[in-house]
């Protein structure tokens, strides 16, 4: 239908439009091949941390250099802990007392 107008129009004009038509698909396309290409990089990250992530639940460190080199995956797992909904705000102690005699 769109080139249904082109047939009445100057060649030169035509031309120009058809080209126009055939780079914007090639832009379209392109655009299209680098979303999947990030979704798939995202989706491999998101694998690799969910491997070390059981790999520090399975083996939790136990020497202080273990400790340093796994402390910003815990750390990143508590805010993803946190981002789910668990409940990580203190306690109000004046309504809720923390023990009972």
């Amino acid at each position: 239908m769109m080139f249904s107008i082109l047939s009445g129009l100057p060649p030169k004009v035509s031309e120009k439009i058809a080209q126009n038509w055939i780079e914007m698909q090639k832009e379209h396309q392109e655009k299209i091949k680098k979303q999947k290409e990030e979704e798939l990089k995202k989706q491999k990250q998101e694998e690799e941390e969910e491997k070390m992530y059981e790999f520090i639940r399975n083996n939790p460190p136990k020497t202080f250099k273990d400790m340093m080199i796994m402390g910003p995956y815990i750390a990143k797992m508590q805010q993803q802990k946190r981002s789910i909904g668990v409940n990580t705000e203190p306690m109000d102690l004046e309504t809720k007392p923390w023990f009972t005699w």
